[in-house]
């Protein structure tokens, strides 16, 4: 009896004050509406903090404006694109550039979720009613908008462009002035 008593005490102390969040079906949330993350990354974040968190791109692409992407490709798919972060240049009277991160953006066969549980492939219907009637609507584009205001007067956007079937096909977080 001693020694089932010292193994519950053992085993309390290891898990006391361990606050993890788990979602339904015990997988870790990847993703983070609220602060803006996905994998651990935000916007404003340099190269060096996405190599450490995601390791090297499988893709380096050029982009639209003054910037590049990092794309990550889907490990059972190695042509499918997973995870792309898009770079701009905060800073044009710096040489190389002081290059942060924009946008991040998930889609094709990404399996991490939300701590509501909202991933790639959720119902359109399901997302409303997890987080609310959108706060923006781009129907030309099947785009919807989520604003998570932030103490620093910054708005962390959530943007789910949804499929024929109003299932989730690419989320893409990044940040604009409130």
């Amino acid at each position: 009896m001693n020694k089932v008593i010292k193994v519950l005490i053992v085993i309390t102390a290891l898990t006391a004050g361990c606050e993890e969040i788990i979602t339904e079906g015990g997988i870790e949330p990847t993703i983070n509406f609220q602060e803006g993350t996905i994998e651990g990354i935000k916007t404003g974040d340099d190269t060096t903090t996405v190599l450490q968190k995601l390791g090297r791109p499988d893709w380096i692409r050029s982009g639209d404006v003054d910037g590049f992407y990092y794309e990550y490709a889907d490990r059972r798919q190695l042509t499918q694109e997973m995870i792309s972060v898009f770079f701009m240049n905060r800073d044009y009277n710096h040489f190389p550039g002081d290059y942060r991160v924009a946008v991040i953006n998930v889609l094709n066969n990404y399996d991490g979720k939300s701590k509501e549980g909202i991933r790639i492939g959720t119902l359109k219907y399901i997302v409303v009613k997890k987080l609310g009637n959108p706060d923006l609507v781009q129907p030309d584009y099947n785009y919807e908008h989520y604003y998570f205001i932030r103490s620093d007067s910054l708005i962390n956007v959530a943007s789910f462009l949804y499929d024929e079937n109003f299932k989730i096909k690419i989320i893409s977080i990044f940040t604009r002035n409130n």
